[in-house]
């Protein structure tokens, strides 16, 4: 029987509480296959969806989000291949 090795994510989110322009999202781990990252509200719309590249998100990386108006609770949504993770969000207004 085939053993599978998956790499993990670590992920950080900041500030957060976070306010429109002022998301930033630090990726490490995972493999050299670019990295999806989503912003979806609890509807399971998008408001945010982008593709980075691994070095990128080590690094450190600002979203720039489009101005929803409101505040509430969202999904920062990170896959890469098979993986994903989930982390709440919550936006002031």
């Amino acid at each position: 029987m085939e053993e599978e090795t998956e790499m993990e994510f670590t992920v950080d989110i900041y500030p957060n509480p976070a306010r429109e322009g002022n998301i930033n999202v630090r990726v490490e781990g995972g493999g050299d296959a670019p990295v999806q990252v989503r912003i979806v509200d609890q509807l399971g719309r998008d408001l945010y969806s982008n593709t980075f590249d691994t070095s990128a998100l080590a690094a450190g990386q600002q979203l720039a989000l489009p101005s929803s108006g409101q505040g509430g609770i969202y999904f920062l949504m990170i896959n890469q291949g098979q993986q994903q993770v989930r982390r709440k969000v919550v936006m002031q207004d």
